[in-house]
């Protein structure tokens, strides 16, 4: 991962050492990130360039990332080649709730389309 500043200067550089990366959410000083060879979400904060957590609660590949904006509180969303759709704080980095037996295949992407409709997508 590649950071600029605001006028396009290279500043510096993180190694993931997750593979291709597949989605990246950002939160305040974190960067949520997901490859498409891992089952694993790290989290970057970008002022230290350090691993702050690594989240092993999904079982297969991380398809998506989103960061869910409502008027309420905030939260982050992850699906999975696991069928499975898990929604954390990005505040405490923990896992609010799993969302299992929606989905009877893969879920490969998810969208915000209100701040009380998120689309998600399996075959």
């Amino acid at each position: 991962v590649h950071f600029y500043t605001q006028t396009f200067r290279y500043k510096t550089q993180i190694r993931i050492g997750l593979g291709m990366i597949k989605s990246i959410v950002g939160f305040g000083n974190d960067l949520w990130i997901s490859s498409l060879e891992s089952s694993q979400i790290c989290i970057w904060n970008i002022e230290t360039l350090s691993l702050v957590k690594t989240l092993s609660h999904h079982k297969d590949k991380v398809r998506s990332l989103i960061l869910n904006k409502s008027s309420n509180s905030n939260t982050i969303w992850s699906c999975s080649n696991d069928n499975n759709i898990i929604y954390y704080n990005p505040l405490t980095k923990e896992v609010i709730e799993i969302l299992q037996g929606y989905h009877s295949n893969p879920v490969y992407f998810l969208l915000q389309l209100s701040p009380s409709l998120i689309l998600t997508y399996s075959k």
